[in-house]
């Protein structure tokens, strides 16, 4: 699902996408966007900020308020900069990523590309790691697992926006050192869930 108040770049993003052989719903506004969950759930969302009544960070507070809705990964797509005090905003966290326009067809297709291996491939593992060492688990692997993705594209977006920027190095090594704290634990999650389905064949080899 694409949300945008501009009818020609939600034109474009499903022309695009749907060219690779996505199914895409369009929604002009927030509201919009809310009313359509009800009848669909899709892999992702690619949501705009700007946009008149409902911005998009209350359309994701909303979202993510809903039961039904809150493990639908959304994604920022807008022309609004990534600054400090946007990173600031208790809503980032409940993003997969922070796209900034403008974008190519080869670039939105290849970030979409990615964001749906990322999601599925996380959603794999954590069956494995309930499987292995329950359910806490595996939903601390799966925020984790977001939030690492997430802080390391906002990396990746702070330098290639503010790299000559001295005001933001601080910011940079800030995220990078929360990027480390976060993939240390995800690799303990998996590794202490591999040695535990391994310890488990070798106790029952006939299961």
């Amino acid at each position: 699902m694409t949300v945008d108040d501009e009818d020609e770049v939600l034109q474009l993003i499903r022309l695009i996408l749907e060219s690779e052989g996505y199914d895409v719903v369009t929604a002009s506004s927030g509201k919009e966007c809310l009313e359509l969950l009800e009848r669909y759930k899709p892999d992702l969302i690619l949501l705009d900020i700007m946009m008149p009544g409902m911005d998009g960070w209350e359309t994701l507070r909303r979202i993510r308020k809903d039961e039904r809705f809150k493990d639908v990964p959304v994604a920022v797509l807008t022309a609004v900069p990534l600054t400090t005090e946007t990173l600031q905003r208790e809503e980032i966290e409940g993003l997969v990523d922070y796209i900034v326009k403008p974008f190519t067809r080869e670039s939105l297709l290849k970030k979409v590309e990615e964001l749906l291996r990322s999601i599925n491939e996380t959603r794999a593992k954590k069956e494995k790691i309930r499987e292995a060492l329950g359910v806490a688990a595996a939903e601390e692997y799966e925020r984790l697992v977001k939030a690492y993705n997430l802080h390391k594209s906002l990396i990746n977006t702070l330098k290639r926006l503010h790299s000559s920027s001295p005001s933001f190095k601080y910011v940079i090594a800030s995220e990078e050192r929360l990027v480390k704290i976060y993939e240390a634990r995800v690799q303990e999650l998996e590794r202490c869930a591999f040695e535990e389905a391994k310890a488990s064949k070798v106790a029952c080899p006939g299961g």
